[in-house]
C-alpha cells in the first residue's frame, strides 16, 4: 500500500512539474509574442553588455517564471527606450538637414542678387565712361572751332588794318567811319560766335555732369 502511495505521489509531482513547465512555456511564448519586432529600417544599437562571473552560473538558482517575465519586460522597455532615442536623433538630424537646405537656398538667392547688382553697376560704369569720352570729344571739337574762329577774326582785323592804311588820305575820314562800322559789325559777329561757342560748351558740360551723376 505504501508503495502504491509513493508511486501515486511521484506521478502527481511529475504531473505538476509538467503542468508548471507547460504553463511557463505558454507564458514565455505569450510574452514573446507581445514583444514588438525591431523596425527593418536600421539595426538596433547593441544591448548593454553585462559581465557575469563564471562561478555565478553554477551557483545561481534557475529563474522562476515571474522573474523571467520581469526580465523580458525590462528588456522590452530598454529596447523601446533605445528605439525612442534613435527616433529622436533621426528627427533632430532631419530638422538639421532641412535647416541647412533652407540656409543654402537663401545663400544662393543672395548670391544671384549680388551678381545681378554687380552686373548692373558694371553696365552703368561702361555707359558713364562712354558718355565721358563723348563729352571730351565734343569739347575738343568746340575748342578747335573756337580757335579757328579766333584766328579768322584776327586775320580779318589785320587785313582790314592793312587795307585802311593803303587808302588815300582824302578818303580817310569817310573810310574811318566805314571802318568803324565794319569793325563794329565784325566785333558783333565775333561776339555772337563766341556766345554760341560758350552755349555749346555749357551744354556739353551739363551733359557730362548728368552722365557722371547717373553713375551713382
Amino acid at each position: 500500500a505504501k508503495l502504491d502511495e509513493i508511486a501515486l505521489s511521484d506521478n502527481t509531482a511529475g504531473a505538476r512539474t509538467s503542468n508548471s513547465s507547460s504553463s511557463t512555456i505558454r507564458k514565455t511564448s505569450s510574452v514573446q509574442s507581445l514583444i514588438p519586432s525591431p523596425p527593418p529600417a536600421g539595426p538596433l544599437p547593441p544591448l548593454p553588455h553585462i559581465s557575469i562571473p563564471p562561478n555565478s552560473l553554477s551557483l545561481s538558482a534557475p529563474l522562476s517564471p515571474k522573474d523571467a517575465t520581469l526580465a523580458l519586460a525590462q528588456m522590452q522597455e530598454d529596447q523601446e527606450a533605445k528605439i525612442r532615442s534613435i527616433e529622436k536623433h533621426l528627427s533632430a538630424e532631419k530638422q538639421l538637414t532641412a535647416t541647412l537646405e533652407e540656409a543654402l537656398t537663401d545663400l544662393e538667392r543672395q548670391s544671384n542678387k549680388v551678381k545681378a547688382e554687380a552686373e548692373a553697376w558694371r553696365r552703368r560704369a561702361m555707359e558713364a565712361e562712354a558718355a565721358k569720352r563723348g563729352g571730351e570729344e565734343a569739347k575738343r571739337r568746340l575748342e578747335e572751332q573756337s580757335r579757328k574762329l579766333e584766328e579768322q577774326v584776327a586775320e580779318a582785323k589785320i587785313k582790314e588794318l592793312e587795307r585802311v592804311k593803303s587808302e588815300s588820305t582824302g578818303t580817310e575820314a569817310r573810310w574811318s567811319i566805314q571802318r568803324g562800322e565794319a569793325e563794329r559789325r565784325k566785333r558783333g559777329e565775333a561776339e555772337r560766335v563766341t556766345k554760341q561757342l560758350e552755349e555749346r560748351m555749357g551744354k556739353v558740360a551739363s551733359k557730362k555732369k548728368k552722365g557722371s551723376l547717373n553713375c551713382f
